[in-house]
């Protein structure tokens, strides 16, 4: 039996694993100039790991052996949605209890404006990056859901 890579590579338990692992070991360096990726890490190598897969798969042609593999990693998504979705849970309830100390003094000091703030910031970041999907006509969804990340 030959060990064939491409389905090592487009094994979504693998891209798990390899982002979890680069994640929490970029996470725990010490500073990248003044800041420190902290919890961070797994989202961004996550982000660089999704585009690499994805690039790696869009450009592997029909006739090619491992055609089926990036099909499959393409068609269904580099994640299957219930490991994604919680996973995202998991994320999101980590940085709710992290921001969670400091969430009543920032209200109390600011008020309304960090509300609104929050709310303008969002908006205008996804306006943004539908508008930027508009412009390229070659861009797709997971290309646009890494910019508006």
């Amino acid at each position: 039996m030959r060990l064939n890579l491409y389905s090592i590579i487009f094994n979504p338990f693998f891209l798990i694993f390899i982002t979890v692992f680069l994640g929490v070991w970029a996470g725990n360096w010490k500073k990248l100039g003044k800041m420190k990726p902290g919890v961070g890490g797994p989202l961004f190598i996550g982000l660089i790991i999704g585009w690499v897969v994805y690039s790696l798969a869009d450009g592997i042609s029909e006739g090619d052996k491992a055609y089926n593999a990036a099909e499959a990693i393409i068609s269904k998504n580099m994640v299957p949605f219930e490991i994604q979705s919680f996973m995202l849970m998991l994320f999101v309830a980590a940085i709710g209890l992290l921001a969670s100390k400091d969430l009543g003094i920032v209200i109390k000091k600011y008020g309304f404006r960090f509300i609104v703030l929050g709310i303008v910031i969002t908006l205008s970041g996804a306006l943004m990056s539908f508008g930027i999907v508009l412009l390229n006509s070659k861009s797709n969804i997971y290309e646009a859901s890494g910019v508006y990340t």
